[in-house]
């Protein structure tokens, strides 16, 4: 398969022998995002919002331009994208500095066991703070999030709900949209994790009619370092600060913060990383077809090697409906062995908990072997994985 695309990735001329599976972690990393950073820092490298010097000029409308790109794309306004450092951020700034504000001990919210880490811990730190409860939506049949189950378990007193668009575990697809307009049927906060849906499916946040959405660049193409969190308008001027600083206020005596996106920025943010980002939206602005096309081919042939070893491997979740993300057990070979094995052949994959203890702690599932595709990926690499898994299942003797 001649993939078009994976020119688009230095890694891969870098490291020839090696076939990178594990993007849900982290995806390689564009030429044109790496380009944007390094051209930053080697000859535009200034601070933002601090000096009216021509670079830190420059440098302060180039990072509004990626404010507005990213604005566009998810289909809001640009006063409604706060810039962080990761998903983690933007989650622990969600719960801190809005939900923690209006729980009390008669409130509830509601999650998926679904849910990464990252999400389902600032949810829990905040509701334990102010005594509230968290109920907890199961998977269903196919390892995903039954809409019915969803709906059953909001009441009067539920105040939010915090749930992924894609799970980094389950091969099965949620039904966001169908959660979000029961959210805003029964005048409950939606809180969406983006992060591993958004690199395979664009998302408008405005037709959605979520409360919030964030997602990290880091696996979007791009960079570590620049995360971002979409939040209504009327919800960034209830919202205080998480965390103040430099850049965050008009005046200290009194204190007055600034107005909008602004004051969640506090400090010096990674502005290269933000400019990477802009190259990383163009780029999937600029692709968005071969891409659909790419991932498509990709995830059948994926989700067809496995079918062939049913008998070998229990998959979590229904492939049918999945971003290309396969997680997987074998009853007689431990995830942390069986993926030393294929490191020792170049095959990257992740193994363990996933950072979604919450999954394993609620099922029966025992850590798992995960496979996760970028649009960089072709077929004869998921054939040669399948060739060195079903070697591995030889050398362990099952």
């Amino acid at each position: 398969m001649t993939n078009e695309l994976r020119d688009s990735f230095p890694f891969f001329k870098e490291n020839p022998d090696t076939i990178y599976l594990d993007s849900a972690s982290t995806s390689q990393k564009l030429k044109s995002a790496l380009d944007r950073l390094y051209h930053f820092y080697s000859s535009e490298c200034s601070n933002i919002g601090r000096s009216s010097y021509n670079l830190a000029s420059k440098a302060q409308s180039a990072t509004e331009d990626v404010r507005k790109k990213t604005a566009e794309y998810l289909g809001c306004k640009e006063d409604e994208i706060i810039f962080t450092k990761s998903a983690t951020e933007s989650s622990n700034l969600v719960c801190g500095s809005f939900l923690a504000h209006f729980l009390d001990e008669k409130s509830n919210v509601v999650t998926t066991v679904l849910e990464h880490d990252s999400s389902f811990l600032p949810l829990k730190m905040a509701s334990k703070a102010k005594k509230a409860g968290i109920r907890m939506v199961m998977t269903d049949s196919n390892g995903g999030i039954s809409v019915d189950e969803f709906e059953k378990r909001i009441d009067k007193n539920t105040k939010a709900a915090v749930f992924t668009c894609a799970s980094n575990i389950s091969s099965t697809r949620i039904d966001y949209s169908a959660l979000t307009r029961i959210c805003k049927r029964k005048g409950v906060i939606s809180v969406l994790d983006a992060t591993q849906l958004l690199p395979h499916e664009r998302i408008d946040v405005k037709k959605l009619g979520c409360d919030f959405l964030y997602f990290s660049a880091h696996k979007m193409y791009s960079t570590s370092g620049c995360g971002v969190l979409y939040a209504k308008s009327k919800h960034i001027k209830a919202m205080r600060p998480h965390i103040y600083g430099g850049g965050t206020i008009e005046s200290v005596s009194p204190l007055k913060l600034l107005r909008g996106p602004g004051k969640f920025e506090a400090g010096s943010p990674d502005v290269g990383s933000i400019l990477a980002l802009g190259q990383a939206i163009d780029f999937f602005t600029r692709n968005r077809e071969l891409i659909e096309s790419t991932e498509k081919e990709l995830r059948q042939r994926l989700f067809s090697g496995f079918e062939k070893i049913s008998d070998k491997v229990n998959v979590i979740g229904d492939m049918s409906s999945s971003i290309p993300l396969v997680s997987f057990t074998c009853s007689k070979i431990s995830s942390y062995d069986l993926a030393a094995y294929l490191a020792v052949h170049k095959i990257c994959v992740r193994s363990g908990e996933m950072c979604a203890h919450i999954f394993f702690d609620k099922t029966s599932n025992s850590p798992c072997v995960r496979v996760s595709l970028g649009v960089y990926n072709t077929r004869e690499e998921i054939d040669a994985f399948f060739d060195e898994l079903n070697n591995a299942f030889t050398y362990f003797k099952l």
